[in-house]
């Protein structure tokens, strides 16, 4: 596997309590490149994307992104869920904000950056607005991208 891979796992080994789901994986995916990860209900394609995102982390093995080792969540890494993972108390210019403000932005700053996001992704001032309930599910993957 080349140096120049924007994602590497190499000999992961990841298992659930009786449930083995990696022995030993690698991969390799270059920067720039598209890769998509087929398999059959349950074979561990989420928890690939968990591990690589650093949600959870191998028993043995490394998994580097952008030539780092992944120890943990990073804001250069995103995962976005099959299910969106919205708060329901919060418009969408809300949960957009969320994050930033976690990474301790000032509530100005956050809400300008979020409508930004928000408007990059096709939604509007009146969806910004708008409770998850209230969107497409379309709109309500694009505002937990955000």
């Amino acid at each position: 596997m080349g140096a120049e891979a924007a994602l590497r796992l190499d000999g992961v080994h990841f298992s659930f309590p009786g449930r083995p789901v990696f022995a030993g994986f690698d991969l390799a995916i270059a920067a720039g490149s598209h890769c998509a990860v087929l398999g059959a209900s349950g074979c561990g394609k989420t928890t690939l994307l968990q591990l690589a995102a650093g949600l959870l982390r191998p028993q043995r093995g490394a998994i580097t992104a952008g030539g780092s080792v992944v120890a943990g969540l990073d804001p250069a890494r995103g995962l976005v869920f099959q299910d969106c993972a919205l708060f329901p108390w919060r418009s969408a210019l809300g949960n957009a904000a969320y994050g930033l403000a976690r990474q301790g932005m000032p509530r100005t700053q956050r809400r300008e950056r979020a409508l930004a996001l928000l408007a990059r992704l096709g939604l509007g001032a009146a969806e910004a607005a708008r409770h998850p309930h209230a969107l497409s599910g379309g709109q309500r993957q694009r505002v937990a991208i955000a």
